[in-house]
């Protein structure tokens, strides 16, 4: 894959991302988390497949497509992202019984960074759901 160092390796960082969003694009709608982290914008994608019990909440598996500099990411984490995709691929042909969301983060090399932010997102969008479900009781 090659070294894909987000800041001195931007243009393979740039086509592994574009890769990764048209291999998950074949299976569904792919959407962009952006976040901003030292003054640039960085993309984390996410891919939602349903189950077969919509009720049920989502399993979310993730694997991070950045790599440190000097390395070429051949494991870390291509191993990682290859299962992703695959897992995108078995579920959109026979769904499990949860929903199934995929993640790609980026700047995971950098302390968590992308899934750091997903995961603030999510629990900040929780806190509004659940302060719209308490006012719509009261």
């Amino acid at each position: 894959m090659g070294d894909r160092s987000p800041y001195l390796a931007s243009a393979n960082h740039f086509f592994v991302q574009q890769y990764i969003q048209q291999e998950l694009s074949c299976w569904g709608k792919v959407t962009a988390h952006t976040f901003e982290h030292r003054g640039q914008a960085h993309t984390n994608w996410i891919l939602n497949l349903p189950g077969l019990d919509p009720h049920r909440p989502p399993i979310l598996v993730g694997a991070h497509y950045d790599s440190v500099p000097g390395s070429p990411g051949a494991d870390d984490n291509a191993t990682g992202i290859a299962v992703l995709l695959e897992l995108a691929r078995a579920f959109a042909e026979q769904p499990g019984k949860s929903p199934l969301r995929l993640a790609a983060f980026d700047l995971e090399e950098s302390g968590f960074v992308g899934s750091g932010h997903y995961a603030r997102d999510l629990h900040q969008c929780d806190e509004r759901l659940g302060l719209i479900r308490a006012n719509a009781y009261s």
